[in-house]
């Protein structure tokens, strides 16, 4: 501890200036923001002007770029979302089955930790339900923003919420079976 506190000492000396001052905390010149010359009044030889290089533009605006890919991504996603509402299905039964045969076993048993493990399979296919319905508000979003520069929108938008209704009303019956699974196979023997 003895040296650790010489080497704070001997550190905080060396921020000290050579007349024993510490540094000031005001901001310097350079640090401020920079005024233009327009902004200070002096005219400015347009010989002497350095500009900086132009930025790169966004690859092309508009609304074909912004709303081009929407309906093969609205595709994929409603496909995944029905194959996931089938995985939902089948796994919503191998769990109920599960935590039929684990009714009344205690808690260290297999039967038990069988019924855990569907439980978990089962909540593996609702965090993909969740992350189906994450890229369908990044859609929305981006839909949005297209709107605000003057796209139209309204029949990808339209499409849009047609599959959002479709995951949040399979979300809906997800969360149901969800929580009679896990009521029925965390339940105490």
């Amino acid at each position: 501890m003895r040296a650790f506190l010489l080497l704070l000492a001997f550190v905080a000396t060396g921020c000290a200036g050579k007349d024993g001052t510490w540094p000031s905390l005001a901001r310097r010149p350079i640090e401020g923001p920079r005024p233009s010359a327009a902004a200070v009044g002096t005219p400015v030889a347009t010989a002497a002007v350095v500009t900086a290089p132009a930025a790169v533009p966004p690859p092309a605006t508009g609304a074909g770029a912004a709303i081009g890919d929407v309906p093969a991504q609205l595709a994929t996603i409603d496909r995944d979302a029905a194959n996931l509402g089938t995985r939902i299905g089948e796994q919503r039964a191998a769990t109920a089955e599960a935590a039929k045969s684990a009714k009344g076993t205690k808690a260290d048993s297999e039967e038990w930790a069988k019924a855990q493990l569907e439980l978990t399979r089962l909540e593996r296919l609702g965090n993909q339900l969740g992350d189906l319905r994450g890229k369908l508000d990044g859609i929305a979003g981006k839909l949005a923003a297209a709107a605000g520069g003057g796209a139209d929108v309204a029949a990808p938008l339209k499409a849009t919420g047609a599959v959002i209704g479709r995951v949040d009303a399979l979300q809906a019956e997800y969360d149901a079976s969800y929580a009679a699974a896990s009521a029925a196979a965390t339940a105490a023997p």
